[in-house]
């Protein structure tokens, strides 16, 4: 065997070791317990599609005046397809599901970085840094499938500029399709296209300015054209939803809602003292000095569509956490351009094919030690917010009626007990006044809490048979002197465990 095939053998082999240790880092990572809550109440309406055939059109489980307010389901696809999985696989199973869409994006994202670098290593590399960048987010959750779609969008864009075959631009309508009735995301998916045409034409005219040639304006047009038709029938295919251009006026007014941004989460700014700390803020700050460096570094092998993106997508990630994986997956794009045809990469890939591999597997040691970037250790307990003996004592000591809870344990109760229980609210959007008036009953935080006579209102007033709530939220009304409240009302303890407190109304 001569050097040139040993050293190919030696490549592959390093190569080969590469992925077996970034597929096993990407599992570790996500082949975790479904902790999040919203996943119930979309398996809960998704039930309601699969056995009525249509959508809910309220916020039909509460036992508020909310029950009659007009909600637009957003997610209903998702709802759906969550259904028929659950049907099928269970709670393991949709741990299952969850990983295995995450090594979807693993894959699209190393796909995408080879077209653009045609490097196995650095596509390996970029997909394993993304999906950690990633992971915070990586939940079951229609955003999830969202991912996925806008990378197979990316994919097919990137083959039609490197080929310059429409073919591969016609999947992208159905794509929009199926993104809109998944994840109100689904803008992303044609400003993207448009993206790309903007790109081209910039290309065309730097590549004028900088080299004194005339570009092939007639093939750019072309570009342009077919990408801009692309875009505008990406646009026409999100009109087919339930709600029309109703679904279009809904997405924007929760992406302007002052109201939403203060008191969820996920729709926080990045700037917000809560997220100092959190490991996604060190890899969403390491990605950046990235792009930045390598930007600097490898400007000459740019093209204008990934600057566009990131531009696009940085500001975005900084105005709110959810934002941020799209900044991530864009950054991958970026990268692939600048490191893609970096001859130290590609004069050294097996060592560091290695090194890269030795660096995963010991990702993978502290992963199952001590949790992923949302400190959650790979198995298949049972994490959800509500625990199983919880529902089994709700389920024998047979209580219905009006229950008031704590936020997290809406969408399980609505999930497992509705119609016979009637919740307080879930985790969906409800209008601003339910929203503040409940958060200022539950005792989740203390500052809002609302004086004991106004709480014994409330239960009285909605008639409330038990309430169902966390050890935190019980010791502030304890310590906040609501507890009497309580025992006026007639509440016994029925159940407590280290995670929820269950008390029963004479």
């Amino acid at each position: 065997m001569d050097e040139t095939r040993k050293a190919g053998l030696r490549e592959h082999l390093a190569v080969a070791f590469l992925f077996l240790a970034s597929l096993g880092f990407v599992v570790a990572l996500n082949l975790t317990p479904v902790h999040n809550g919203d996943f119930w109440i979309q398996l809960t309406v998704g039930d309601i599609v699969r056995e009525t055939g249509e959508i809910p059109e309220t916020f039909e489980f509460t036992y508020t005046e909310a029950k009659d307010e007009r909600y637009v389901e957003a997610r209903w696809l998702a709802g759906l397809t969550w259904s028929h999985l659950y049907q099928i696989q269970g709670y393991a199973g949709m741990i299952v599901v969850k990983c295995l869409f995450v090594l979807c994006m693993f894959g699209l994202i190393a796909l995408l970085s080879h077209q653009v670098g045609r490097d196995p290593v650095l596509a390996i590399g970029l997909a394993s840094f993304t999906i950690l960048g990633i992971n915070f987010r990586s939940l079951m959750r229609p955003g999830l499938v969202a991912f996925v779609l806008a990378l197979l969008v990316l994919n097919f864009l990137y083959a039609f500029i490197r080929t310059r075959r429409p073919r591969w631009l016609i999947p992208l309508i159905p794509l929009a399709v199926v993104w809109t009735n998944f994840h109100p995301s689904f803008v992303a998916g044609f400003a993207l296209p448009a993206c790309f045409a903007a790109g081209e034409v910039v290309d065309g005219l730097w590549r004028w300015k900088a080299s004194g040639l005339k570009p092939d304006w007639t093939s750019i047009r072309r570009s342009v054209v077919w990408l801009s038709v692309t875009s505008f029938g990406m646009l026409l295919a999100a009109l087919v939803n339930p709600y029309g251009v109703e679904f279009f006026e809904h997405m924007l007014n929760v992406e302007a809602s002052d109201f939403i941004r203060e008191n969820v989460w996920e729709w926080q700014s990045l700037f917000h003292p809560r997220f100092r700390g959190e490991p996604f803020m060190f890899l969403f700050i390491t990605t950046t000095l990235f792009v930045v460096v390598s930007g600097i570094m490898g400007r000459r092998k740019l093209r204008a569509a990934p600057i566009l993106l990131v531009i696009a997508f940085f500001p975005l990630a900084l105005s709110a956490i959810r934002h941020v994986p799209w900044f991530e997956i864009m950054a991958s794009f970026f990268l692939a351009h600048t490191l893609g045809h970096s001859e130290f990469l590609r004069r050294q890939r097996v060592p560091i094919a290695l090194v890269l591999a030795v660096v995963l597997i010991a990702g993978i040691g502290y992963v199952v030690e001590n949790g992923n970037t949302r400190g959650r250790k790979p198995g298949f307990s049972n994490d959800a917010p509500l625990n199983p003996a919880a529902i089994e004592a709700i389920r024998e000591a047979e209580i219905s009626g009006n229950v008031f809870h704590s936020y997290s344990y809406g969408d399980q109760l609505a999930y497992h007990f509705y119609p016979d229980i009637r919740i307080a609210m879930d985790t969906r959007i409800y209008p601003e006044k339910y929203y503040r008036e409940f958060r200022s009953m539950t005792g989740g935080n203390p500052r809002l809490m609302v004086e004991p006579e106004k709480l014994r209102d409330y239960l009285a007033r909605y008639d409330v048979e038990a309430i169902v709530t966390e050890p935190f939220n019980m010791r502030v009304w304890e310590a906040m002197g609501h507890l009497p409240i309580l025992v006026e009302l007639g509440f016994t303890g029925l159940y407590q465990d280290r995670d929820t407190v269950i008390m029963r109304r004479k």
